[in-house]
């Protein structure tokens, strides 16, 4: 009879040779932070990685696309793999730092491992009734927390972001408008904005913009020009993301606009999307919005069911 060591040890060496075991092999091999493999289903893998910095992300992320593993970001409610290899990452205390600009000003920038808990702390008392251990990356992609109503994506206070894609670019995303005479830098955002403000251009936006809540699950009401005083803002796409769009790199967060405590009632849910008339609509655009950003889908694709 073959022994229990000897059974594991001839296992491991047969998930070694497959291509999962080839990536946690390498992603083992080359982060600072904590690796951690998980119990998977069947065929499927799952690990965890808590970054330790930036290097971590990069390395993961090249390994993701290499593999083909879904790269998801870990701390969402009701969060899913939907069945794929996956690789579970949180940002650590390594990127977890933040910082008040202009002395005693209102803005902030923020690192995505950077919990609620120390921004109250900080001073910023608007996320004082959430959860005072999540980060600021894991709150600003949960539907859950992170839903404004229509034409309202201003107060989720986020002004600047700054976005690392699936094909390991890195974008920049802040206001848009006549007042704004920052130049569109790089190819991916070049191509990208356009786009974004073709598919806000539909004759149904409108019908989004006067509904109780957002039927999409990303924001393009962020780029609808509905008079409000605050203006179009890009980085406003990200609020509810779901982490499938890309890894939120860094944050500049305006305290006199954050508001994010908001009714429960009529946030973006599966279940009130299908009872309305615009499910099909609201999904095809959806779709389309993730290839942009993410067209091999190296994140995760609906990675927050609701």
């Amino acid at each position: 009879m073959q022994s229990a060591s000897r059974r594991a040890f001839l296992q491991g060496r047969r998930r070694a040779n497959t291509p999962w075991g080839r990536f946690c092999q390498r992603i083992s091999r080359v982060v600072e932070g904590k690796f951690l493999e998980l119990e998977g289903s069947g065929d499927v893998g799952v690990a965890r990685l808590t970054a330790a910095s930036n290097s971590d992300i990069y390395h993961a992320l090249a390994l993701c696309q290499e593999y083909e593993v879904r790269m998801a970001l870990h701390g969402l409610s009701f969060a899913s793999s939907q069945g794929c290899n996956t690789l579970w990452v949180s940002p650590g205390s390594g990127l977890g730092g933040y910082q008040r600009l202009q002395g005693h000003g209102s803005r902030w920038f923020v690192q995505p491992g950077c919990t609620l808990g120390t921004l109250v702390q900080a001073g910023l008392d608007a996320f004082t009734s959430l959860p005072p251990d999540k980060t600021i990356a894991s709150w600003l992609a949960d539907r859950t927390l992170s839903d404004f109503a229509p034409n309202n994506t201003w107060q989720s206070g986020i002004e600047h972001a700054k976005l690392l894609l699936g094909d390991g670019s890195s974008i920049s995303l802040g206001p848009f408008g006549r007042d704004n005479t920052k130049p569109l830098e790089g190819r991916r955002v070049q191509e990208l904005i356009p786009a974004l403000f073709s598919l806000s251009g539909l004759e149904q936006m409108q019908s989004f913009a006067n509904a109780d809540f957002w039927p999409m699950k990303y924001r393009l009401d962020a780029l609808l020009n509905n008079g409000s005083k605050h203006g179009m803002n890009l980085a406003q796409i990200l609020p509810g993301h779901g982490g499938d769009l890309g890894w939120v790199e860094w944050l500049v967060i305006n305290a006199e606009h954050l508001d994010p405590d908001q009714g429960l009632e009529f946030r973006y849910s599966t279940e009130l999307l299908e009872q309305s008339q615009w499910c099909e609509l609201a999904n095809g655009i959806d779709a389309k919005i993730k290839r942009l950003f993410d067209p091999d889908n190296v994140f995760t694709v609906n990675g927050q069911v609701i």
